[in-house]
Formats: C-alpha cells, sequence, structure tokens
C-alpha cells in the first residue's frame, strides 16, 4: 500500500442551469459545502485543497477539470467530484454526459462535458492515485462508454453499449446505478440538506464509522462499502457502484478523527476565520522593535506540570524570555539531521546557556499568536503572544559541541487554546490533536496549522504561512475590531 500524504481535491457542483427544462439543485451547494470541510478538516480527510467551483459552464468545466488534472504531482492522490444533473445518451452509444449551467436540453452532446473528454484526461493525469465521486443521475453510466486515445476500440457488447471505464488506476464511486435516479436533499427550515448519496460520503468520513481495520485510515473501498451497505439499508431507490479499473493499490483517502466527531458548519454560515488573501499587503503600521525573523521560540521558565504551564508573554520581554530564529522551522516540522538533531543557532547560545545554568526546560513553538486584549473597553497597551504549537528540546553535548534535540508530541499551547476556545473545547484538542506532516514536510505542515486556526480558533492570519521561508517581521500593532469585552487573536509570521 501506498499512502499519499498529498491531497488535492476539486469539487463541482451545478446548482441553476440556463434551460428551465433542467431544474435547480439547491443541495449541489450543500453538497460542495459540506465535503470540502471533512476533506480539508485537518484530523480527516488533511487535503492540501479542496477547490469548490460552484455553476461552470461547459467551457469551464472543461477548462477547470483539465487544469486540475494536468497540475496534479507523481505524489498526489487527485479527487474530482461532481454533483448536479447527469444523463446518458442512447444515441451515443449509452454515453454518460454531465449537465453544464448552460447545457441545452435539446443538445445535449454537443454542449454538455462527456465522460470520455474526462477519461481522456484522467489517463494522461500524472497523479498515482485517482479518484472520480459523481453525485448525479445515472451516474454508474460515467464508467460506460469511455474510450482511449491509444488503444483500439474494444469489441461491442451484446447490449450494444461500449466498453468499460478503461483509464488505469481511476477508482469511480457513483451515487446510482447507470439507469437509475440520483436524489437531491430538500431544503427545510435549517437550511439545504445535501444529496443522499453525498450525504452518507459525508458522514461516514466525519463520524469515522468508516474505518474497520483498526489502521484509523479510510480506504475508498471502504468507504464505498459502507456507503453502498448504508443506502441499501435505508431501502434507498439508489444504489451506489464502483468500478476501479487497473486500480492496483489501496488508496487512503482519510483518516477517522480522533475523539467526538467534528460539526460541520451550515451552509448558511460564512466563515469568519477565511484567511487574508496571500498577496494582501501587509500592514505598513509595524514597530521596528521587535523585528522577528520567524519564530522558534525558546521557553525557559514555562514548565508543564500540575502547578505551572506555559502562559501568554510578552512581546516587550524580549530578553532572556525567548529567541527568535531564521531559515527554515526545524524543530516541530522534524526537518532534523541524521542524528535527530540541529545546530544551536548563535541567536540562541546565550539562552540555551542560561537555561542549563538555571536547569530550566526549554520549548519551540510556531507560528506566533499575538493577543491585543481589551479591558473596559479600552485595548492594553502591550498585547500578549504565544506560539499555536510547541515542543519541548534538550540540549546535546558532542565532543565539546551543543546540539539540539526536539522530543515528545507536538502540543497546542494549553493558555492560548483555553482563551481562545474555553477550558472544555482546549482540553479535547489537546486530547486529540496529531499533526498530519511528516518530518520535513514544510507545505503539509502549513497546511495543517491554516486549517487549525481557521476551524478549531477560528482565526485569521495576515501573513501566509511559509515554515520553510519564514517572515522578516510580525505585526503587533493591527488592531481589534472594537467589540466591548472582546478579545480577537491575530496569528502572525514573526
Amino acid at each position: 500500500m501506498t499512502r499519499l500524504t498529498r491531497r488535492r481535491a476539486l469539487l463541482l457542483g451545478n446548482e441553476n442551469y440556463d434551460d428551465g427544462r433542467f431544474a435547480r439543485l439547491p443541495s449541489a451547494r450543500a453538497d460542495t459545502w459540506q465535503l470540502k470541510q471533512v476533506l480539508e478538516h485537518r484530523s480527516i480527510g488533511a487535503f492540501l485543497e479542496a477547490r469548490s467551483m460552484p455553476d461552470l459552464t461547459a467551457e469551464d468545466m472543461h477548462h477547470e477539470i483539465g487544469a486540475f488534472l494536468e497540475s496534479c504531482e507523481e505524489d498526489e492522490l487527485a479527487l474530482l467530484y461532481m454533483s448536479g444533473h447527469g444523463t446518458r445518451l442512447v444515441q451515443s452509444g449509452g454515453e454518460f454526459f454531465f449537465i453544464a449551467k448552460d447545457t441545452d436540453f435539446d443538445r445535449v452532446a454537443e454542449t454538455g462535458v462527456s465522460a470520455g473528454f474526462i477519461n481522456e484526461l484522467l489517463e494522461q493525469c500524472v497523479a498515482p492515485q485517482k479518484v472520480v465521486m459523481i453525485d448525479c443521475c445515472r451516474s454508474g453510466g460515467f464508467a460506460v462508454g469511455l474510450r482511449t486515445s491509444d488503444r483500439p476500440a474494444p469489441r461491442a457488447a451484446k447490449s450494444g453499449e461500449k466498453a468499460p471505464l478503461t483509464s488505469h488506476g481511476v477508482y469511480v464511486l457513483s451515487s446510482s446505478r447507470a439507469g437509475e435516479d440520483s436524489y437531491a436533499g430538500a431544503e427545510t427550515p435549517d437550511g439545504v440538506q445535501p444529496s443522499a448519496f453525498t450525504a452518507e460520503v459525508v458522514e461516514a468520513l466525519r463520524t469515522g464509522k468508516v474505518g474497520k481495520d483498526g489502521t484509523g485510515e479510510v480506504s475508498v473501498a471502504d468507504l464505498f462499502e459502507y456507503v453502498n451497505r448504508q443506502m441499501r439499508a435505508k431501502q434507498s431507490k439508489q444504489i451506489p457502484v464502483k468500478s476501479a479499473y487497473g486500480v492496483d493499490d489501496r488508496i487512503v483517502m482519510a483518516t477517522c478523527p480522533l475523539g467526538a466527531a467534528p460539526r460541520l458548519a451550515p451552509l448558511t454560515r460564512r466563515p469568519n476565520g477565511a484567511a487574508a488573501p496571500t498577496d494582501a499587503p501587509v500592514p505598513k503600521t509595524m514597530r521596528s522593535q521587535p523585528t522577528w525573523p520567524d519564530l522558534l521560540g525558546y521557553y525557559r521558565e514555562c514548565v508543564l506540570s500540575d502547578q505551572a504551564e506555559p502562559s501568554l508573554m510578552s512581546v516587550d520581554d524580549h530578553e532572556g524570555s525567548y529567541v527568535c530564529l531564521t531559515g527554515a522551522e526545524k524543530f516541530l516540522s522534524g526537518d532534523l539531521d541524521e542524528d535527530r538533531c540541529a545546530a544551536l543557532p548563535p541567536q540562541a547560545a546565550a539562552l540555551v546557556q542560561a537555561a542549563n545554568e538555571q536547569d530550566a526546560e526549554l520549548w519551540t513553538g510556531y507560528p506566533a499568536v499575538v493577543l491585543h486584549r481589551t479591558r473596559n473597553g479600552r485595548q492594553q497597551r502591550t498585547p500578549g503572544f504565544a506560539p499555536l504549537l510547541m515542543r519541548r528540546v534538550e540540549t546535546i553535548h558532542e565532543n565539546g559541541t551543543v546540539r539540539l534535540r526536539p522530543y515528545g508530541p507536538v502540543l497546542p499551547h494549553p493558555d492560548l487554546a483555553r482563551q481562545c476556545l474555553g477550558a472544555e473545547n482546549a482540553d479535547e484538542l489537546a486530547d486529540t490533536y496529531q499533526p498530519t506532516w511528516h518530518a520535513g514536510q514544510h507545505d503539509r505542515m502549513a497546511v495543517d496549522i491554516r486549517n487549525l486556526l481557521s476551524q478549531d480558533y477560528e482565526l485569521p492570519y495576515i501573513q501566509e504561512l511559509e515554515p520553510d521561508r519564514l517572515a522578516e517581521r510580525i505585526d503587533i500593532d493591527t488592531p481589534t475590531d472594537g467589540a466591548p469585552k472582546r478579545r480577537r487573536a491575530l496569528p502572525c509570521l514573526p
């Protein structure tokens, strides 16, 4: 089994159609909204990206699907999901077509998106693991009537239909058989419900009930078997089908979440933790002191025990409490030498020496979270800060050289978590948090931290997270939103 940690998804949901003979499908919007959440959730899918695109024309669908599959790399899992109307055309040998926003009801073959078009793109895609998930009527027909560009046409079946899907290494999950309808979710006072098939997929991933082998991993095969069994047990009018033509590996799509199943944000909610655009200008009101090239904070006064826990620190208390280092983050990401150590940075020499003399513990942390606190409606003059994540560090003396070795788990900063999440949620996070990156995976680390900030802490970040290329300053002067007695944390890269 090859478990790929780099996963990307393109989610297409067509709700509205120009041709009134195609009914509106509000559930398509709910489908992509909920699936995006579980795929990007740090404890479930941990996808690098799950991009959602609504109401695309046929031309736009061709472009987006082509660009997505072409951009996938040789070490990635690629997931293409589509929700909307679909049909099979007898005059086209039973080939399946997706209905685009501008598809003409009388000219589907000319104005829709054919399964054959997607098949050829799948063959050209270099991603070793490819998954297509379709929630459309007749979607079982996606694996029928496709062809390849470099093989002669296979023999015709007695049914008159063309041969099954011929793209190698593609796992296809379809919401219904080739001749069946797929059913949309209802519009209720609580909001639009997802489609029947996607609702089962999301619930399986969200709760982790699909995991059955004890590894905590969710394979695509396990996911299908669970969803198929659930829909049959409910005597659904649609039966999901699968095609795994040419798939010779166990494709791991997600992880079973630890602890209580995470709750999904309702469709009507506007995410308030959305990240600032990567090209957003950095505020000009930055203090010249302290100037922080990336944060690797070494703590000598923070000892985890029943009596003492790491607390927020003052940004003005620069001497003796912490030091900030340049270069790539090493200790949390595990970007270490063969001896699992890193060289002692010159900037940290005095702090490490003082910690050893006082028999105090050393901690590393990343990234910085600055808290602009208010009291009686007025913002305090000196903000506090703490690292979002932290880990212990010990000194190793070898041949007169001092080296640093991280040890123990990566932990959410307890005091910061309590202030931002409340005691109960902070305790739950401490019990369930597990990094999703492997040693040296700075890009995976950035995704995990970004998801942690937006999904758990519901906080923005005002500088892009780049652990391998750290920013030179952090903004400690961005004001709060002015709400009385409200505390707002601004995670920043120093």
